[in-house]
Formats: structure tokens, sequence, C-alpha cells
């Protein structure tokens, strides 16, 4: 019997951001955050946590695949330097963590 969460109860929330405020040659890094308290609470095991960023991650990159962003992130010349912060949050009250 499978314990694995449905994907809904996992917030996560991706986006390009400018790092040095530069412009068009800044790094695209995709931002994952997940709820701490599936995982110290709700006692998920770190590695089903762990594959629903995966899984969300994966997603918003198919669902925006269309995007000049997300061709840009995935392109031949940047694949090998795709960067992602990977944030963790307590609850769905601490929108904190989702401001970027």
């Amino acid at each position: 019997m499978s314990t694995q969460q449905p994907v809904s109860t996992i917030s996560c929330h991706a986006t390009a951001k400018s790092v040095n405020g530069n412009g068009d040659d800044d790094p695209l890094i995709m931002y994952i955050v997940l709820r701490r308290d599936l995982w110290q609470e709700q006692q998920w095991p770190l590695g089903s946590l762990v594959s629903q960023g995966c899984h969300a991650a994966t997603a918003v990159l198919w669902d925006t695949r269309e995007s000049a962003h997300t061709q840009a992130y995935c392109a031949p010349s940047t694949i090998d330097h795709m960067r992602k912060v990977c944030e963790m949050y307590f609850d769905d009250d601490d929108d904190d963590a989702l401001k970027v």
C-alpha cells in the first residue's frame, strides 16, 4: 500500500529571478519552495518530499515549455549551468517564503 501523499498538498513556486540586476545577462534561477511541516509534523519521508519537489519542478518546465525564459533555462548552452534554489517554509500561513 502506498503512503505517497497527493501532489496537491505540496506547495511549489517556481520563477526566474534576476540575480545581479543587469537584465538579460542574469542567470535564470528556479526557486522550489517546499512545506517543512509535511516532513517534520506529518512525518513524510524526506525522499518523498524531495520526489514531490522534483515532480513539481518538472511539471513547471513542461507547462512553461513555450516560454522564452524556460527555453533559455533549458538551452543546450546553459543545460550544464541550471540553477535551482530550494527553500522550506513551515506551513501555508508562512507566505514570506514565497515572496521573490
